[in-house]
Parts: C-alpha cells; sequence; structure tokens
C-alpha cells in the first residue's frame, strides 16, 4: 500500500487515493523503478531517483492527458497538495496541476545542463 505519514511523531497516516497511486506507479515505471521500493514516508523521496528532461515532459504531457480524462483525479490532486481554488475558475487546470504536480513529486532531474545542450543541438538550425 502507498501511504504517507505526515512526520513520526504522529500517528496519523495519509492514504494516497486511487488516482494518486496509479500516477506515482507511472512515474516509477518511467525509470524502471517499482513502487513498492519507494519510501513515500521519507522526506524528499522524489531527489532518490532522477529520470531526464525529456521524461520529465513526456510524463507531464501523459499526466495531462490522463487528467483530461479523470476529472477525479484533478480533484483529487488538489485535494493532495491543498492547490486550492474551484476548478471551474481555473483556466487549464489540468495543465496546472500536471506542473504542479511534476515539480513537487516528479523525480530530480539529471544533468539539466547537458539535457539543455542536447536539445539545443537538436532545435538549432547549423550553418
Amino acid at each position: 500500500m502507498i501511504s504517507l505519514k505526515t512526520n513520526k511523531k504522529v500517528s496519523k497516516q495519509l492514504k494516497f487515493g486511487v488516482h494518486t497511486k496509479y500516477i506515482l506507479k507511472t512515474m516509477c515505471g518511467i525509470i524502471n523503478v517499482d513502487v513498492n521500493d519507494i519510501d513515500f514516508n521519507e522526506p524528499d523521496w522524489q531527489d532518490k531517483h532522477r529520470w531526464t528532461f525529456a521524461n520529465e515532459v513526456s510524463f507531464q504531457n501523459w499526466l495531462i492527458n490522463y487528467l483530461q480524462d479523470n476529472p477525479s483525479a484533478v480533484k483529487e490532486l488538489v485535494v493532495l497538495d491543498s492547490m486550492g481554488g474551484d476548478k471551474r475558475w481555473i483556466h487549464n487546470v489540468e495543465q496546472r496541476v500536471a506542473k504542479r504536480f511534476t515539480l513537487f513529486y516528479g523525480w530530480a532531474l539529471e544533468s539539466y545542463e547537458s539535457e539543455l545542450n542536447k536539445i539545443t543541438e537538436q532545435t538549432i538550425y547549423k550553418y
């Protein structure tokens, strides 16, 4: 079971909802890590593994599509992160929630500089 304790002194345990579990499992699968091997009780658990910038963008796009197809997942993530706001007042809510989720819960990036160089080399026309 994927769960998260608020801290060791408090016995209250926050449990991830069905959508959050699926999202985290997918996120782990991208880097070939078993979701059950991750200790979500550890602070900064997301910094224990790394992914490329391309992986992050790919995951974020997948998450946006998942959220568009599952409005209840948007609601679950908004509550999980206390993002607040009423969905009907937030323009492009799926994109905002996906970006925020990736920012706070996504894996640490591998060398951003080398990733940026790869992307730059691929996109700049050389004379």
